[in-house]
């Protein structure tokens, strides 16, 4: 019997073009690329290589906008502090009700920082209100942070729909 997967949600299988590449950092250039001595300079450099092909993929401006981290609940709380950071004059915060525990946890603490968070429900089949979302948007808020489809029941939140709706109107 053949297994299947279906939480890729949580993990995905590793694309071998990946593991290729990445094996010479496991085996043999494992040295820590912020040191300054020579064992670290192969991993420095394949870094800064990483980081700019990042770069040419997603156009951004420099290499420097580009930040590796090790997992999505890194990812997330850097990218939500980040822009709490970059406009401190934003004090508030747009989520959802079911948001993986990784984000509700650091909008628990930011709170007691004095920020405002926005949590808004979902309906009794796991959907967002749209309109209850733009009621929410003001000059106030900092970041959304609002997972493309809920971990545990699957649903797909649909933030395409908006841009349909708004388009069927012109025509």
């Amino acid at each position: 019997m053949t297994d299947i997967y279906l939480d890729n949600n949580a993990t995905t299988k590793v694309d071998r073009a990946v593991v290729d590449t990445m094996i010479p950092y496991f085996l043999e250039q494992y040295g820590n690329p912020s040191s300054i001595h020579k064992f670290a300079d192969g991993v420095a450099r394949g870094i800064k290589q990483a980081r700019q092909q990042v770069q040419n993929l997603i156009g951004a401006e420099h290499d420097s906008e580009i930040i590796f981290t090790s997992c999505g609940t890194e990812s997330n709380s850097t990218a939500i502090l980040s822009a709490l950071k970059t406009q401190p004059n934003r004090k508030e915060i747009i989520t959802t009700t079911v948001e993986h525990p990784a984000i509700l946890s650091l909008c628990d603490s930011l709170e007691k920082d004095g920020y405002t968070v926005h949590r808004m429900p979902v309906d009794k089949i796991g959907r967002l209100n749209i309109e209850a979302y733009k009621k929410l948007l003001s000059d106030q808020v900092a970041i959304v942070s609002v997972m493309w489809a809920n971990n545990e029941t699957g649903t797909i939140f649909l933030w395409g729909d908006i841009r349909y709706k708004k388009q069927d109107k012109l025509n």
